[in-house]
């Protein structure tokens, strides 16, 4: 026999214990629905962005101003990246 589902509820994500489907955060274990990028995703994306960046150009061409403005450049691809990369609704399971 099939039970219908409810379409109200939902499981968590981290404690797989029932909470509703509009919960910002889970009752239970205090899971966090978060939209887009952390505060140390966004560091850690532009960091890697910038020291990339700045790696392959002074690989390319010798130390120069343009080294700077590839490595803000860097900077500013690994800010966008993390931007698409965590663009939608996840589950932060606290600690």
């Amino acid at each position: 026999m099939i039970f219908p589902t409810s379409q109200g509820v939902m499981r968590c994500p981290c404690c797989h214990k029932t909470i509703s489907t509009t919960a910002a955060y889970c009752v239970h274990c205090k899971a966090e629905k978060r939209f887009g990028p952390l505060r140390r995703e966004n560091i850690l994306y532009s960091a890697l962005g910038l020291i990339l960046a700045l790696v392959v150009s002074s690989l390319l061409i010798p130390l120069s101003f343009w080294n700077a403005l590839f490595a803000l450049g860097g900077l500013g691809v690994g800010f966008v990246f993390a931007q698409y990369r965590f663009s939608t609704d996840r589950w932060i399971c606290s600690k």
